[in-house]
């Protein structure tokens, strides 16, 4: 099955980009992702992008990207997509927080709330909207791509270079 034909409102979508801020997350997290975003339905998604093509970037709906994305996780715990998309547009505007990766990641220090970067982001919207991917006290700052899909929460797919998904586990047993 495609990726557009899967999807529903509430999964989160990992991307493997490879710009050079994507290729340096990458090697620091030993992963295949570098970028995180919710699906909101209609083609649309919650992220934080950084600057690219003219664009400032920052936490915003965006048309959905399809190009680039590794894996659809799909939560298993009840998500309530009002309070998700009501805090979401809550933070639309904010900049992406491109300082806060050096500063949470390399020096293990607080970032900045009024910023994001885009696992955190990912992250803040599920805690809003009651459903927390990882202990409620764990600090959204740290949340990586590749932690998204560490969580006890979700159920992993894989979604090829032509867009087809396939379960994780069945891929592996096929390998």
């Amino acid at each position: 099955m495609k990726a557009q034909d899967f999807l529903r409102p509430g999964d989160i979508l990992l991307y493997g980009s490879e710009g050079f801020v994507a290729v340096a997350i990458k090697i620091r997290t030993n992963d295949d992702t570098s970028h995180a975003e919710v699906y909101l339905g209609n083609g649309q998604s919650a992220g934080s992008r950084g600057p690219s093509h003219g664009d400032r970037g920052g936490v915003k709906t965006y048309p959905l990207r399809l190009s680039d994305m590794n894996y659809i996780l799909r939560p298993t715990i009840p998500v309530d997509m009002a309070r998700l998309v009501a805090f979401h547009e809550s933070c639309c505007g904010q900049a992406y927080a491109l300082f806060d990766l050096l500063k949470v990641h390399l020096f293990r220090q607080d970032g900045d709330d009024t910023k994001a970067v885009c696992s955190e982001h990912v992250a803040r919207c599920f805690k809003k909207a009651g459903a927390c991917l990882f202990e409620r006290s764990y600090d959204c700052d740290y949340v990586t791509p590749a932690m998204l899909k560490s969580s006890a929460n979700v159920v992993l797919y894989r979604v090829d270079k032509n867009g087809d998904v396939s379960d994780v586990v069945e891929a592996l047993e096929a390998a």
